[in-house]
């Protein structure tokens, strides 16, 4: 009987077992990610100098998703890119928001295989084995929260954004606007006068849900004369 060549054979024995590892990596290994969305809310979206305004942020776990959540965190901006971060007080960016709500009430915080896909980057991660949230049986849906007085800001138009941190990657909400002045500072810049009534007047006639742009003053839904009644009873107010 003819003897094997012992090289022969050792390299049969590499290529099974490579075939074995790569077949067994496809049957355990993560199934495809689809999604970790992230959202922000003010509510209300624009407030009187020195109101509150409750922020929300939720975050959609997709099924086959699993991500280890350490901490999610409002960021407060002046610039509508999100790049000129408000850090010092009273803006006080970034903040920590707390978890009010989950759906399912667990949130399926479970130990296993953790992985996401950002849409916000067309990337997914992974993150290894650990506790965190998401299942591959349905959507998860968590809710933070926190609220923030706006005494001592600036008349402005400010930016919000959401970021939920997951140790190696933060995914994060899109940046949306919300505003700090009165409802007849129509123009967002701290003095009552003309620019105001200028942009009544632009809108003249409209109509629209309660409030649904700012020259809609008086929040009836119609701009007309009370809308302009209301900019001149303040007439002046916050002008050098």
């Amino acid at each position: 009987m003819k003897k094997l060549d012992p090289k022969l054979v050792t390299t049969a024995v590499s290529i099974v077992l490579t075939a074995a590892i790569v077949l067994l990596l496809l049957l355990v290994g993560p199934k495809p990610a689809e999604a970790v969305n992230v959202s922000v809310t003010p509510s209300p979206g624009s407030v009187a100098p020195g109101g509150n305004i409750t922020f929300d942020v939720t975050v959609v776990i997709e099924t086959n998703e699993r991500i280890p959540i350490q901490g999610t965190d409002l960021r407060i901006f002046s610039d509508a890119a999100g790049t000129i971060e408000l850090t010092a007080s009273p803006y006080d960016s970034a903040r920590s928001m707390s978890l009010v709500s989950a759906t399912p009430s667990t949130g399926y915080y479970e130990y296993g295989y953790e992985y996401g896909y950002d849409p916000e980057v067309g990337q997914g991660y992974t993150f290894g084995y650990g506790y965190g949230y998401g299942y591959d049986g349905g959507t998860v849906t968590l809710v933070y929260r926190c609220t923030v007085d706006t005494t001592g800001w600036d008349v402005a138009v400010y930016y919000a954004k959401g970021d939920v941190d997951c140790g190696t990657h933060t995914f994060s909400s899109a940046v949306v606007p919300f505003t700090v002045a009165y409802d007849w500072d129509v123009y967002v810049d701290g003095c009552i006068n003309v620019s105001d009534l200028i942009l009544v007047g632009q809108q003249w006639g409209e109509t629209g849900a309660s409030g649904w742009i700012r020259e809609d003053v008086r929040k009836d839904g119609t701009i007309n004369v009370l809308d302009l009644i209301l900019v001149g009873q303040h007439w002046g107010e916050g002008c050098p």
